[in-house]
């Protein structure tokens, strides 16, 4: 019987020591030999200390940045690309035909899915559009004439929790307007903050989903987290992805209060938080890994551990230079 080989490259690893060590650990699960290639501006990133291989590239707005990694890719035999920022979503996106013909598939939704996610307007647009719930827009669904405080203040391009403001009178709002570039106003919601871990197979096909507490967070990523299983937060985001056309990783998040369910962001890619989904048995890492060696891969949207926390704590990495 032949071996199962595959070669994946992470591009832009930067933190993401949890995510790759959890993908080396499900190829050797599965008996798939292969290599795990990482890339990113930073030397010193921490993701680079897990990989077999690793390359510095240029900021994906050069325009060396998509031959560097064509050049990577046929070095290291590549046959999978998962990017792991927003902000090389969309320029992948657009080249991934280019890497079909090379034998590399990007893990990534299509341009239009990605234009979708990447603009808070956009996104508020395609929920409306779509029936699903979030929260109302100044100048679409209220004036500031009959705006009721508090409303939230964030960039429409922003990610990260960057740059994102509860504003309690108009004075505050009037301040923020102007500091926040390119702002979105929202009504602010009250209630319990969650994230869906989604992944799709490559057809947008939900195979599985699972609902996490934000019980703390840092840098706009959870630092303290629980699973909850709830039909309801399984069910929207089932239902947000598949309409959307999204394919891979996806995360959404949405506030829970006593009037229901609010869809606050998508993004087409692994959340921070994806290790707490994985560690309760959504194993996206095998998932993925087979569907990529064309293996069938059925659904489990309930099939996880619920009460699971996740719990991060500070370490360290030691490299010298020579590594």
């Amino acid at each position: 019987m032949k071996a199962k080989k595959l070669n994946i490259l992470f591009s832009s690893v930067g933190r993401r020591y949890s995510l790759i060590r959890s993908f080396k650990k499900a190829m050797n699960d599965l008996g798939v030999k292969g290599s795990i290639v990482g890339t990113d501006i930073n030397p010193l990133s921490p993701g680079l200390s897990i990989v077999d291989s690793k390359y510095l590239v240029s900021r994906c707005t050069s325009p060396e940045f998509i031959d560097e990694l064509k050049d990577i890719c046929r070095k290291e035999d590549i046959q999978a690309i998962i990017p792991l920022i927003d902000t090389e979503l969309l320029v992948l996106a657009r080249h991934k035909d280019e890497f079909r013909d090379i034998g590399v598939e990007i893990i990534v939704s299509d341009e239009g899915v990605i234009n979708i996610c990447n603009d808070k307007i956009t996104t508020y647009k395609y929920f409306r559009e779509n029936n699903f719930p979030t929260p109302k827009v100044l100048d679409f669904d209220f004036t500031l004439e009959n705006a009721e405080f508090p409303l939230f203040v964030k960039p429409a391009n922003g990610h990260g929790s960057i740059n994102t403001f509860k504003v309690n009178n108009l004075n505050e709002l009037e301040f923020f307007k102007k500091y926040v570039k390119n702002p979105i106003i929202q009504e602010f919601i009250n209630g319990t903050e969650y994230t869906l871990d989604i992944f799709a197979d490559l057809k947008g096909r939900v195979l599985s989903v699972v609902p996490r507490i934000r019980l703390e967070t840092r840098a706009g990523e959870t630092n303290k987290g629980k699973t909850v299983k709830s039909e309801k937060l399984i069910k929207v985001g089932k239902d947000v992805v598949e309409k959307l056309g999204a394919i891979g990783p996806v995360t959404l998040q949405c506030f829970v209060n006593e009037k229901g369910v609010y869809i606050i962001e998508i993004n087409p890619r692994f959340g921070g938080g994806v290790p707490l989904g994985i560690a309760s048995g959504a194993d996206y890492p095998k998932m993925l890994i087979k569907l990529l060696l064309n293996e069938q891969v059925l659904p489990i949207l309930n099939e996880f551990k619920e009460d699971m926390y996740m719990l991060r704590y500070e370490d360290a990495i030691f490299i010298e230079d020579n590594q």
